[in-house]
Parts: structure tokens; C-alpha cells; sequence
């Protein structure tokens, strides 16, 4: 065995990985993992595209990637999201849920191109992505259900509101979330 073939695996994992993340986060995206998941059987590509109206051929393309990086499963009648997956990656209610969590990283890898600017000229960008703000709601939804879930039970201003977070929560809740 060479002395690169353990830093070789590592390095093919991590590629494996970074595409397993935008496979995944695209899925969540074009609500392709949700629909999956509400299915009541097999989906095949089309009448999935059909469904979100969306584009077969995109649509057929991310099942293959997600079933060759085993997101998704395939029968001869077509694509089904396996049950444990729909906790990690669409109940956003659930403690197990990561599906926010790999979507942040999905969308912080666009902006990776500030790196050019800092390493070459020592420069960071004044500008923030305009993916940065979806990239934080994706990677704190969990935490923005747990608390208002934790909190609703000793708060009675606490509402859930998986859309707004603790914006939409009101100015009440996060007084009270401060104050703790």
C-alpha cells in the first residue's frame, strides 16, 4: 500500500461528499426531497418534473446523482426518499433534522470566490453573497424550531413560526430568550 492511498481515500470522500451536499441541497431547493417524501409510492422522474413543474431533464439528471449517492431509492415504478432521510432532511421540526444545515453549506461554498481577493491581494470584499442571508435562515432553521418549541412550553408569547424564525416569533419572545 502507498503512503498516499489513505490521503487519496480521504480526498475522494471529501469530493464524494461536496457533491452529496448540493445534490442534496438542490433537492430541498426544488422541493424535489419534500415531494419525495409525501409520495405515497414510487415517483418516476417525469411525473415528479410534472408534479413541481419543473424540468424532466434537470429533474431526471438529480435522481440518478441522488440515487448513484444514495439519497434517494429506485424501484422498477420509480424513486422513493428512504423514511430515515425524510427526519434529516425534510422535518425541520425534528432534533435529527440536517437538511438546513447542509443547505448553509451549499450556499456558503458560493462564495468561496472571496478567496482570490484575500490571498491575492490581502483584500476581503466590502459586499456580502447575496446568498449569505439564505445560508443563515437554511442553517439555523433547527435551531429557530428547537427554541421556539423549547420556549412556547414556558413562554406564553412563544408561537411557532417555521417560516420567520424568532422574527416571526415577535419582539416579546426575543426579550424573553435574551433576558434568560
Amino acid at each position: 500500500m502507498s503512503r498516499t492511498s489513505g490521503y487519496s481515500r480521504v480526498v475522494w470522500e471529501s469530493l464524494i461528499g461536496f457533491w452529496r451536499v448540493w445534490v442534496i441541497h438542490l433537492g430541498r431547493r426544488y422541493g424535489l426531497i419534500s415531494a419525495l417524501s409525501k409520495a405515497h409510492g414510487p415517483l418516476g422522474g417525469d411525473e415528479l418534473a410534472r408534479s413541481l413543474n419543473l424540468n424532466p431533464q434537470a429533474v431526471n439528471a438529480w435522481l440518478e446523482s441522488a440515487y448513484t449517492l444514495k439519497i434517494v431509492g429506485k424501484t422498477s415504478g420509480g424513486y422513493t426518499l428512504p423514511k430515515p432521510l425524510i427526519t434529516l432532511l425534510v422535518d425541520d421540526g425534528d432534533p435529527k433534522f440536517m437538511g438546513g444545515l447542509v443547505s448553509y453549506y451549499a450556499l456558503r461554498s458560493l462564495d468561496f470566490d472571496a478567496f482570490d481577493a484575500l490571498f491575492s491581494g490581502g483584500m476581503r470584499s466590502e459586499t456580502h453573497s447575496p446568498h449569505l442571508g439564505e445560508a443563515f435562515i437554511e442553517g439555523t432553521r433547527w435551531d429557530q424550531h428547537s427554541l421556539l418549541k423549547d420556549s412556547a412550553t414556558q413562554n406564553p408569547h412563544a408561537a411557532a413560526n417555521p417560516k420567520g424564525g424568532l422574527q416571526g416569533a415577535g419582539p416579546r419572545l426575543r426579550e424573553w430568550w435574551m433576558d434568560r
